[in-house]
């Protein structure tokens, strides 16, 4: 599906355009219209910081999806991803995962350097 540059705001007769900066569109196995925007070092921190010090990478997960998607149209919270159907969760995280590779890369290295006795 190629990205479209309007989408409906909620509860308004017209369209706004949306950001040039669309990731990808796809809908959800329950049928929800997602899309997914192109994220940037902000979001990043912002994902970062509503998950909290010390959050594991699922909690990040979720925030950086709901930084990052729009989903019929709406912004989401990390609890509203909770509570929606598995099927819909995985298909979310599988492109919001994209983005946190290089994030589990350094946190795998960091774990790894805690873990490993120092040669001295």
């Amino acid at each position: 599906m190629t990205p479209t540059l309007m989408a409906p705001i909620p509860g308004a007769a017209e369209t706004k355009p949306l950001p040039e900066n669309i990731r990808r569109e796809f809908d959800l196995p329950s049928g929800k219209h997602v899309i997914f925007l192109r994220g940037k070092g902000r979001d990043l921190r912002k994902a970062l910081m509503a998950a909290g010090p010390g959050a594991d990478q699922f909690r990040i997960l979720f925030s950086l999806i709901a930084q990052l998607s729009l989903i019929d149209g709406k912004r989401v919270t990390m609890e509203s991803i909770e509570d929606m159907d598995f099927d819909d969760v995985l298909a979310l995280q599988g492109e919001a995962g994209k983005c946190l590779v290089p994030l589990a890369k350094v946190q795998t290295v960091e774990t790894e350097k805690e873990e490993s006795p120092s040669l001295q």
